[in-house]
């Protein structure tokens, strides 16, 4: 049991990591190609952010475990917007959402935070299903590319010359292959050792997925909220939130479906997520709706309803 935690923390940690390095390395190369601030949020440091989910699905897809991956998905849904809203809103008083582009992704994220309720009511998920996840995220990509042209503000100017832009270039594009690699190989660890000590601990995969992984995979957007509030970047915390909740029901969950669909046969192991997943998209929705902002007042209580959560969560897996 202690060996399987300690492999279980271990790859959490390398997972995080090369999540944070991930970050790091899309943001040089968004400068160098001069991408636009809310354009590298939305997209690139969102699908780079959810790269732990994408590998702990695929992974656990591949071990005939997807449990896990769809409560990661659900568990790291409502991080995205609760704890990670929380913090910018800590930092920043205010998140201002005053653009139409930005309203119609706030939208379009509760859609999609609600969507693997409406899935599984008849209590399964099928590969029809993972079809219609891949496919929503395509519409995500397609919105996203029709709105992008709205932002003018550059990501950050990069002032180099231009074969030195190119090695910088090429030298984080191996960092970033060089992560894939590490996500991979801490996934399985992650994937393996959760199986472990489930078993042994009478802890249902349900629970490990939406408690434990999603929020060790959710580190780098915590990481990344950070990383830009300190360097100025307001528009790109809401952007990575939202695109990361897109990201994960599309194309992680998606991916995780298509590979090893499944039944779920004890719909009350997923009942508290789902509820609080709907609970977490109307009062987000609200927030964001009303005077077009998300003071520090609204992110208690998203902190709140993300800490009740998790007690209730807690409750459940003990009685």
């Amino acid at each position: 049991m202690i060996e399987y935690i300690a492999i279980f923390l271990l790859s959490c940690i390398v997972l995080v990591w090369a999540g944070g390095k991930t970050v790091i390395a899309l943001s040089r190369i968004s400068r160098i190609l001069k991408w636009k601030e809310f354009t590298v949020a939305s997209l690139l440091m969102a699908i780079g952010s959810s790269l732990p989910e994408f590998f702990v699905g695929v992974v656990s897809g591949i071990n005939q475990k997807p449990q896990l991956s769809f409560g990661n998905v659900l568990g790291s849904n409502i991080v995205a917007l609760t704890l990670v809203i929380f913090i910018a809103a800590l930092f920043l008083k205010t998140i201002k959402i005053n653009r139409e582009a930005i309203k119609k992704s706030v939208s379009l994220a509760v859609i999609y935070i609600v969507l693997p309720f409406l899935l599984i009511l008849d209590g399964r998920l099928l590969r029809i299903d993972g079809v219609i996840l891949i496919v929503s995220f395509i519409f995500y990509l397609r919105h996203f590319f029709l709105q992008q042209q709205k932002f003018k503000k550059p990501f950050d100017r990069f002032e180099k010359a231009p074969q030195e832009k190119l090695k910088i270039f090429f030298k984080e594009l191996g960092f970033f292959l060089f992560s894939l690699v590490l996500f991979l190989l801490s996934a399985e660890g992650i994937i393996f050792s959760a199986g472990e000590i489930c078993s042994a601990a009478h802890i249902s995969l349900a629970i490990m997925g939406i408690l434990g992984i999603a929020l060790g995979t959710s580190l780098p957007e915590i990481i990344f909220t950070i990383r830009s509030i300190k360097m100025g970047h307001k528009e790109m915390v809401l952007g990575d939130a939202l695109g990361s909740v897109m990201v994960n029901t599309g194309l992680v969950l998606g991916t995780t479906v298509l590979i090893s669909p499944f039944e779920i046969k004890h719909t009350g192991l997923y009942l508290n997520s789902l509820i609080f997943s709907f609970l977490v998209a109307v009062l987000f929705w609200i927030f964001a709706r009303t005077k077009n902002e998300i003071n520090r007042k609204e992110g208690f209580i998203l902190f709140f309803v993300y800490s009740l959560f998790v007690i209730i969560e807690a409750f459940i897996e003990a009685f």
